[in-house]
């Protein structure tokens, strides 16, 4: 079986101490709480399926026949 490669960011990498010099703050949370659900501002949806094609019927020309 084939080994996965291990992704790289090559972005900018922000430690704790930066975060709280640039007056971030951290915020302590109690365990298992929970966001009530009006507090959501988005949800994720997934994603609609391609449209079905309509089955319309071509015109046929009428040649005078």
């Amino acid at each position: 079986m084939a080994k996965k490669k291990q992704k790289t960011f090559d972005g900018p990498v922000e430690t704790v101490e930066e975060f709280l010099a640039r007056g971030g703050k951290i915020t302590y949370c109690k365990p298992m709480a929970r966001t009530e659900e009006e507090d959501i501002s988005y949800s994720w949806k997934p994603k609609r399926g391609r449209k079905k094609k309509e089955d319309v019927p071509k015109e046929v020309d009428d040649l005078g026949v």
